[in-house]
């Protein structure tokens, strides 16, 4: 007779594997160039390179304790990237027109209008109204 054990109808690795395969992977090809690690900083003592200030000071403490490190020769070097801020209703208007205020609607608004480029072909010309839409008697 067997046990009281209910049987598993699926093993540890399978539903890992089913778990693994939902994960999500990056950004493709698109962003690749934004995700790539750049090597910005090279180790004066052991010539190890480094992508940021805070892995070539913690790198420092690691392996060359007794030496000290020179915050001001590596802080030259490093360079900002400049940052876009976006203002909420700027961000909020990109997903959807109803959660931002009137005026940056329609400073958008106007922007858009401007660049848009017009098929007069398709255009529709409501003559029945003087008002260019359809009555609402």
């Amino acid at each position: 007779m067997g046990g009281k054990a209910k049987p598993t109808k699926h093993t540890a690795a399978e539903i890992k594997a089913k778990h693994d395969a939902h994960k999500p992977r990056g950004g493709g090809a698109a962003g690749q160039a934004e995700r790539a690690v750049t090597i910005k900083f090279t180790c004066n003592v052991c010539k190890a390179q480094m992508p940021s200030l805070k892995n070539l000071r913690d790198h420092y403490e690691a392996k060359h304790p007794k030496e000290t490190f020179p915050e001001a020769e590596y802080a030259a070097q490093d360079v900002k990237k400049e940052v876009v801020h976006v203002h909420h209703n700027q961000a909020a208007l990109q997903k959807s027109n109803k959660n931002a205020s009137r005026a940056v609607r329609d400073a958008v608004k106007e922007k858009n209008k401007a660049g848009a480029v017009v098929d007069e072909s398709r255009k529709k010309d409501y003559t029945h109204t003087g008002k260019g839409g359809p009555s609402t008697l």
